[in-house]
Order: C-alpha cells, then structure tokens, then sequence
C-alpha cells in the first residue's frame, strides 16, 4: 500500500503530458466546488459560537422534514440513493423470473411474498393462532416453561427475558462461544420504565395504549388488563436490570462459566430445555453478560402470576410478527413505532417490500450491488487514506505522554496488527439452503428463522471466520471490532459527500477521515485497550496509564454533561463517553493524515478557505442531521451517541488547530482554556 501512495506521488508530480492529444478535464466533485457545499454555512454566526450552525446554519433554516422520516440531512440523502440502487436490485431479481432455488428466485419471492398483501389479509391471525393456542393452555409453571422454550427453540423473532446466541470467545479469539445477556424489555431501554419525567410517563402511557389495541385487534376481550399486567411485569424486570453505563464496561460482562453454572444461576427458569432447544451441548462454555440480572430475571419467571406472563408473551409474539400479518396488525406496529420517533407517515409498501427483502438476504443483495456500484478506484484511494491514518496515529501514539513505553509498545503493535476492510466482504454469504415462496410471507420469515438459527448453533464446532463481516456493503455505516482487531467500511459509507475521488483532500480527510479515524480509535480508548493486537482480552495499560487517562477523560465527561440538546434533557457524558472520545481521536488523526497527504507543501485557498479551513468544515458537514424532537428524545434516552450538533461543536473546541483556523478567542461561546482542552490524543 505504501508503494501505491508512492506511485501515486510520483505521478502527481511530474507533471506529465501528453503530446497528440488534449488531456481531459480532472473530474468535478460532485458536491460544490472542493466536495463540500459552503452555500449550507451561515457566514452570520461566529465558528467560536456555534460552529455547528456557522458550517450549516442556512440548511438548518431551511431544512424540512418528509413525512415517512424521522431526520433530515446527508444520512437521508444517501439512504435515498441507496434505496433506488437496492430497488433496482431486488426488481431486477424478480424481472429474471429465475429458476427454483436460485439467488435471485429468493431474491424475487421474498420482494413478492411482501407484497401480497390481499394474502396477508385472507390469512388475518392463522399464521400466529399456533402461538396464542400453546399460551392459553398455560395453567402452571411447566406448562409456562414450556411454552417460553417452545416459543424460542429456532431462536425465533420473539423477545425473550433470556436472549442468547454466540460470539467469538474474548478470550480465544479463534473460537466462537454462547453468550447471554439481558433483555426481554419491548420498550427496550430500561429507563423508559423508571424514569418519571413527564415525557417518559407518556412513553409508558402510549405504550399501554398501544398493547390494549394491538390485543383487542387480536380479538382478547380483556385488552386492557392484558396491558396494564405487561407493564407491571416489565417494570419490575427494567428495575434489576443494568443501565447501559454499566454494560459498556468490559469487565462488568465478562463472566465465564460451564453451560450447568448457568442453569443453576437462573434458578426458577427453564435454561436447561431452552439451550437444549436451540442445540447448546452440554459442556457448552458461556459468556453470561449479567449474573445478577440473570438471577432475579429467573426470580420474576418463577414467580410473578402466570396471567401477566401469557400477556407478556401474547405482545411479544404479536411484536415479533404483526407486520407480517393483516393490514389492521401491521398497521398498528408501524404506528406506535411512529408516534415515538415523530415520523408522521408510514413508508410505502413497496418501499417496505425491497427493505425486507434487503434485510434479509443482505449478503445476496450485496454482492450485486458493490458489483454495480464500487470501484476499484475508491477502494484503491481508501486503503491508501488508511495508511495514512495509521502513520498519523502511530505519531499521536509517540507523542502521548499519559502513556508509558510499554503500553506505547503495546498501542504501537495492535496498530500495525489492524486489519481494513473497504467496501465488501471476500467471500459471501450461502443462502442455498433456504426455501422461499411468493405467496407465504410469513413462512418465508418462519424459514429465514430456521435458517439464521441452524447457521448460528452451527459456529459453535467451527473456527472463527475472520473474513466475515457483521454488516452487508449496502449499509451506510462503519465500525471496529475488538476480537478481530479490523475496521469495517463498507461501500456505501464510501459514497459522495463522505467521499469521492474527486474532491479536495481536506474534504476527504475532514469527512471520511475522521470517521475512519474515529473507528480506528476504539481498538486504543478505555475499552479497546481490554483487548490485544490479537483480538484476546487482557488489559495492556499500567494502572498509572489509566489513571492520567482517566483524569483527562472526566474533563470529556463533565463537558457533555453540560449540553441540553432539548429542555431539561442533557446529553449523559458518561454513557456517550466512549463515541465522543472516538470523535476527539478521530478528528485529530485525521487531521495530522490530512497534513501527510500534502507531502509537505501549503494547500490552496479555495473559495476563500485555507485548507483547514475547509477541513473543519468537511467534519462539521459530515454531522448535516436534524432529527424530530421526538426521535431526539428516545435518542437520549438509549443512543451511545451524541446528537449531531455536540458531535461537532464538542469535539472541535478541544482542537488547538480549529481555533487558530477560525480565529477563536476568549469571550466566544465555544472557548475553552488551552488547559482545559482534553488531550488524550
């Protein structure tokens, strides 16, 4: 790759040409002028204010909401082009009218299975009648048991208190291993039960009156008792559960014992028969997330009334199914979904359609779609942005001084040993097992349940795939995985504006750099150092090391803590901490690869903007989201992530390099002091 950027150099440089024939015209960005466009900024509003609202302040004036949409900005825009280049795959599959068996026949019956919906409508409630039999013939504990491990044995779409499945082992990263966790919660987060707040008090009213009418729709006459029960129940299991604070921390879930440890911890549920079920052998090794969660969960099964448990489990099969089934079910699913997130219409059928088919045959779709959509080039010009993240941040690796040579090393070792992955995986997924029909959704959905369920069990006996990816190339996102030590970009994030070829370096790096560099930052912050170049759990920083860390990051904390995106709602610094220390990290080595692609010579004014200039604006561009208040919420509620606007206007403000490319001074909204500035990378 090395070579590459040299050969690359070279060929910049000599300025060659050719005689005989004219050269054609670089090619153009195909945003603005340099790969961003500054007609977003709103040149009225000081950068050391609001940097945020200066780079895109105009947008934000006239951004508009589309009705089937809960945000607006670049992510949509891009989803929009995405959802025409999958229609045009998965119509393409059903035009070919293909034989039995074949990719693009699933393909194909999966896009028409969704879309009959008279079908869905004939059938109303049969395909589910099966489920709510076995639960009103429950009239005790084992009958209970039997049902939860019935309900679960294919691993089934249906939530559940004791979620399980497998994962490569932290501690041999060359085997896979069963894991389970907590969850079960149909609200999801455990905060929506607990807290009091006005607005989370009307989650839970909204959430009531949601199960009292998806049940009356199912023909329960005692609807609202029903409801009311549900909520009960999932209170009490959200008030033993951890907040996600305590779950992001890798000690806290890394528990290990035998399959029968795990059984007698859950005393009172069914473990035994639910791992027989789903084909656990019995000197299965497990991960268990949350002892003590697991235990008081086995509790509440064993104890709380059999009638709030049928309610529980009567929603939760309708959750899992409801918008495969008749019109009046699935509508009501999409509409609770809605009036949480603000999103005022619900997505055309067709639309829905081409989503589920992607959804679900990702891979096959996939490979298509990189087939027609990814070139080499970006790939090629990616991979060479790489490398120069990871010189930069072998630099910022030397240069910190809370770490110690030998943690230095260590960081210096897990970088060289991080693997990119750019724009689609090296081998694809098998589907050639599944049987699909264009007239049976929900059996198709039954089959793909079978399918993911056998492949799941299946890992268990084999050797971890380290090729494999956990996101197919037509999903806009990125991320870093600690047991394999790679990052993961797939095709689709590697599109204009996040990047293109033709735009100016500073765009590129500001954009796409930073999110490279943001991922690239989790295999080195406070969880990523719990894992070693070879993926295995073992901490490699000196308790010192941790500690000048610590000390820095709490300034992260307590600047976070401060920002209130909505009244009286604060971002949380704490369970945000670790994306917006990647965000820090991410910005600043980016900007340091930023300054190695320029090989040593000044870049250009362009627009009127230097090129760090452009650089900051690249990054703050990258952010162009506004959310409803309302998906904003529930955001704040769950989400890891800061909101958009804190991700930059909290990041850049502790970069020396923004404040002298904007001339930021003491006395703007956003200054802070040099010592104040957190400087963990």
């Amino acid at each position: 790759m090395r070579a590459f950027i040299r050969v690359l150099a070279v060929g910049l440089s000599t300025g060659l040409v050719l005689t005989g024939c004219a050269s054609p015209p670089p090619p153009k960005p195909q945003v603005g002028t340099w790969g961003v466009d500054i007609a977003d900024m709103d040149k009225g509003i000081r950068p050391g204010d609001d940097f945020f609202d200066y780079a895109l302040g105009t947008w934000v004036k006239k951004a508009q909401f589309r009705p089937d949409k809960t945000c607006t900005g670049t992510d949509l825009d891009i989803q929009d082009k995405l959802d025409g280049d999958i229609a045009s795959v998965v119509k393409g599959a059903v035009a070919e009218h293909a034989a039995k068996g074949s990719i693009s026949q699933q393909i194909g019956d999966l896009y028409s299975s969704y879309m009959d919906e008279a079908a869905m409508n004939r059938r109303g409630l049969e395909p589910i009648k099966p489920f709510f039999t076995a639960i009103d013939g429950i009239h005790d504990r084992p009958g209970l048991s039997s049902v939860l491990v019935s309900n679960n044995k294919m691993r089934t779409s249906i939530n559940d208190p004791f979620p399980t499945t497998v994962t490569i082992d932290p501690n041999d990263p060359s085997r896979y291993m069963a894991v389970i966790l907590q969850g079960g919660l149909s609200l999801g987060e455990r905060d929506y039960y607990l807290e009091q707040d006005a607005d989370t008090v009307a989650v839970r009213t909204k959430f009531v009156a949601h199960v009292e009418r998806v049940l009356g729709l199912a023909g329960f006459q005692d609807a609202r008792a029903q409801a009311q029960r549900l909520l009960a129940l999932e209170t009490k299991m959200a008030e033993v559960q951890w907040p996600q604070e305590r779950t992001r921390v890798v000690e806290n879930v890394s528990n290990f014992m035998p399959r029968s440890e795990v059984e007698k911890l859950a005393n009172g549920a069914p473990l035994r028969e639910m791992f027989d079920a789903l084909g656990y052998p019995p000197n299965t090794e497990f991960q268990v997330g949350m002892p003590e969660v697991l235990t008081k969960t086995a509790q509440l099964f064993a104890t709380e009334p059999l009638e709030s448990w049928k309610s529980y489990m009567r929603y939760q099969v309708i959750a899992a199914y409801g918008r495969y089934l008749s019109t009046p079910i699935s509508d009501e699913m999409s509409n609770i979904s809605r009036s949480f997130s603000g999103q005022q219409q619900r997505a055309p059928t067709e639309k829905r359609a081409i989503a589920f088919a992607n959804g679900v045959m990702g891979d096959a779709v996939g490979e298509r779609y990189v087939a027609t959509h990814f070139s080499r080039q970006t790939k090629d010009r990616v991979l060479a942005l790489v490398e120069n993240l990871r010189t930069a941040y072998a630099a910022r690796i030397d240069n910190a001084n809370w770490m110690s040579p030998a943690t230095s090393a260590e960081a210096k070792n897990k970088l060289a040993a991080l693997v990119p992955k750019i724009g689609y995986p090296d081998k694809w997924e098998d589907y050639s097992s599944l049987a699909i029909a264009p007239d049976d959704l929900f059996g198709n959905v039954r089959s793909l349940e079978e399918w993911a369920s056998k492949k799941i069990v299946d890992d268990l006996d084999k050797p971890v795939d380290r090729v494999e990816w956990n996101i197919t190339p037509q999903t806009n996102n990125a991320y870093y995985s600690p047991r394999l030590n790679d990052v993961v970009f797939t095709a689709a994030i590697l599109q204009p504006p996040k990047f293109d070829v033709a735009a100016d370096p500073a765009a590129n790096y500001g954009n796409i750099g930073a999110v490279i560099g943001h991922e690239m930052s989790h295999a080195f912050d406070d969880q990523g150092r719990k894992s070693d170049s070879l993926g295995r759990r073992r901490d490699w920083w000196t308790p010192a090391d941790a500690e000048r860390y610590q000390r820095e990051v709490d300034k992260l904390v307590a600047q976070f803590d401060g920002y209130e995106p909505l009244p009286g709602v604060h971002v949380n610094g704490t369970t945000t901490l670790g994306e917006n220390i990647a965000d820090l990290a991410g910005l600043r080595v980016a900007y340091d690869a930023y300054k190695l692609s320029l090989n040593g010579a000044e870049a250009p004014i362009i627009d009127g903007l230097t090129g760090d200039q452009r650089f900051f604006l690249a990054y703050a561009g990258s952010w162009k989201t506004l959310c409803r208040p309302e998906t904003q919420r529930l955001r704040l509620q769950s989400d890891t992530h800061s909101p958009e606007k804190y991700r930059v206007n909290g990041i850049v403000r502790n970069i020396d390099e923004w404040y002298e490319a904007f001339g930021v001074k003491d006395g703007d909204a956003l200054y802070l002091r040099p010592e104040d500035r957190v400087r963990v990378w």
